[in-house]
């Protein structure tokens, strides 16, 4: 199976990309490097630095996948009062 991950640079989307690469599956991941870091990325993922802004990137390296997992988000603690507009979009 073949699995794409926002935010695999991050937290959740890094140790999930772990275990279905452990699992035997293939792992395509973005992530924008806001809050993640590339030490988090397996060396096994198909990593494209990328916002989930742009729709036609995403489209172009959601192709083939059978399975997607949004785990991108920006987790800036405080962040949401000055600027919900940046945390939720």
């Amino acid at each position: 199976m073949r699995v794409f991950i926002t935010g695999v640079a991050g937290f959740m989307g890094s140790h999930l990309a772990d275990k279905l690469i452990a699992n035997g599956e293939d792992v395509v991941g973005v992530d924008n490097l806001v809050g993640g870091t590339l030490d988090n990325v397996n060396p096994q993922v198909e990593f494209y630095e990328e916002d989930c802004d742009n729709l036609e990137k995403m489209t172009e390296y959601m192709k083939g996948c059978d399975v997607v997992f949004h785990a991108a988000c920006t987790a800036h603690d405080g962040f949401s009062l000055f600027s919900p507009y940046y945390i939720t979009n």
